[in-house]
């Protein structure tokens, strides 16, 4: 008695592991949040033991983010020279990022080789994972293993 090899399901794989991708991106939206509560809190700490508001947003944010503190620091709290350069600096940073495949993330790449995106069909906004186009399944023929929709 042999027991047959199961063959493996590469769309139920594709699915599981867009699945995997998308709690990675919740969790790092859970860990951006944290670093924002930690910074609150210190900007808080810095006020009570006497500092004003803008010296020490300003000093939590230089020593959090290093050289791009002006990226993530309210304007209010920028001068009038601080916030033309980082204008410039992003201005330069935007007009000379090269091309958009070079800059892209992983999932801006699949959905670009791929042709599918998280889109409205029925009124309904349907994740790039469950598209319509994913419901295929792939067979093992001799040459490798190609795709059929029938």
């Amino acid at each position: 008695m042999t027991k047959e090899k199961k063959k493996p399901d590469y769309r139920l794989g594709y699915k599981y592991l867009l699945n995997h991708i998308e709690e990675l991106n919740e969790r790092l939206d859970e860990k951006d949040n944290l670093v924002d509560i930690v910074i609150e809190d210190f900007i808080d700490f810095r006020i009570d033991i006497g500092e004003d508001e803008r010296t020490a947003t300003r000093k939590v944010y230089k020593r959090i983010y290093d050289d791009k503190w002006k990226n993530h620091i309210d304007g209010k709290f920028l001068t009038k020279e601080e916030s033309q350069e980082w204008f410039d600096d992003n201005h330069d940073d935007w007009f000379c990022s090269g091309d958009y495949i070079a800059n892209s993330n992983y999932i801006d790449l699949a959905q670009y080789e791929t042709g599918i995106y998280n889109q409205f069909i029925n009124g309904k906004i349907v994740k790039a994972y469950n598209h319509p186009r994913l419901n295929f399944k792939f067979e093992n023929k001799k040459g490798g293993v190609y795709e059929t929709n029938y």
